[in-house]
C-alpha cells in the first residue's frame, strides 16, 4: 500500500465523532507471529464488515473497502483502525489478543474463537487463514463439527 495508518486520523469532527461513536461496534485482533493487526469495521448494512490490516510498523496492508474510501476520502473506519492501532500499538503481545473498540476481550485460542464467531456472523466470508496456522487448524477442527 505505501500508506501509514497515522495518516488516516482526520481532522474532520464529523469522521473523528462518528469514529468515536461507533467504536465500541469496531472488532480487531492482533496476532503477534504475523505482526499484523485485522481490524472489522461494521457497515452501515446489517452483518457486514470492512477489513482493515495494519502491520505492527503502521504500514497500511489492506485499506477500508467502503464507499467513501474507495474514492480516495478519509472514512471513519480507518479513522477508527488509527486508534484502535495506536491503543494495541501500546503493549508487547506474546499471544494472539482479540478485542472490540478499545478493550481487549480474549486472548489466545478464545481470541481465534471470538474472531471466528463474528466470521460466523457475516454474511461476507473474512478469510481468517491468513492470521496464523493455528487458527486455520483451529477452524479446521470447528467446522469437523458443524
Amino acid at each position: 500500500m505505501g500508506s501509514k495508518i497515522s495518516e488516516y486520523l482526520s481532522e474532520s469532527i464529523y469522521i473523528r465523532d462518528k469514529a468515536r461513536r461507533e467504536l465500541w461496534r469496531v472488532q480487531w485482533i492482533y496476532d503477534p507471529k504475523t505482526k499484523l493487526l485485522y481490524v472489522f469495521a461494521p457497515s452501515s448494512k446489517k452483518d457486514k464488515y470492512y477489513e482493515i490490516i495494519i502491520h505492527r510498523t503502521g504500514q497500511v496492508e489492506k485499506l477500508c473497502e467502503c464507499p467513501a474510501s474507495r474514492q480516495g476520502k478519509k472514512c471513519w473506519h480507518m479513522h477508527a483502525a488509527a486508534v484502535i492501532y495506536n491503543k494495541v500499538n501500546e503493549h508487547t503481545y506474546t499471544e494472539p489478543v482479540y478485542g472490540k473498540g478499545d478493550r481487549e476481550r480474549f486472548t489466545g485460542e478464545d481470541a481465534y474463537r471470538a474472531l471466528y464467531e463474528l466470521e460466523k456472523q457475516t454474511d461476507n466470508y473474512i478469510d481468517l487463514s491468513r492470521v496464523s496456522p493455528t487458527l486455520k487448524t483451529l477452524l479446521d477442527f470447528v467446522e469437523g463439527f458443524l
